[in-house]
């Protein structure tokens, strides 16, 4: 969306002058003063409801990103870059919760992650041969294979804490920071 320029405010103001001697549109009249005066303030009032459709969304907010954070309960640790708080708070506005190994892959594939999940089953009669097979305390157990990257390494926190939020009451989730 463009934004009109102070000297089409201008013009616009002018134009909807009704003609006659009353309104005459001459330099240093008051009528031409009080058009020249109002143009830059409608200008400006253009640039701030411009900005307001990039403030509405929470992924190219910038002045209210603190209200969307507090909104959500976003934890901010004061280093965090923008972009990275924006994704955290993209990603909880976004997340509808599931259970399945797909979710858990896409959520962290929108904080930057490259994310592969390990299961493991219990061993018992019948399992196939060169199975993840562990004993049965950990047969409710997941781990979540991350790399880490210089893109990535700031979201690390809130990859966790999200996952702790959304994760199955029965799976324990092991994170492996490769």
């Amino acid at each position: 969306m463009t934004s009109l320029s102070v000297d089409d405010y201008k013009d616009v103001l002018k134009a909807l002058f009704p003609s006659g001697p009353a309104w005459k549109l001459e330099p240093g009249k008051n009528i031409t003063a009080l058009a020249e005066g109002f143009a830059p303030e409608m200008n400006r009032y253009d640039l701030s409801i411009s900005g307001l459709l990039d403030e509405i969304d929470p992924g190219t907010s910038v002045d209210l990103l603190p209200e969307w954070e507090n909104l959500l309960g976003c934890v901010w640790n004061g280093s965090d870059p923008l972009s990275v708080r924006q994704a955290n708070v993209l990603t909880r506005l976004t997340a509808v919760g599931d259970q399945s190994v797909g979710y858990f892959i896409g959520l962290a594939k929108g904080l930057g992650f490259n994310l592969t999940i390990t299961e493991y089953m219990e061993a018992v009669a019948g399992s196939p041969a060169g199975c993840s097979c562990i004993n049965q305390y950990y047969k409710f157990t997941a781990v979540f294979n991350l790399p880490v990257t210089p893109d990535n390494t700031g979201n690390k926190g809130i990859l966790q804490e999200i996952v702790g939020q959304n994760q199955p009451a029965h799976i324990a989730i092991i994170f492996n920071w490769q």
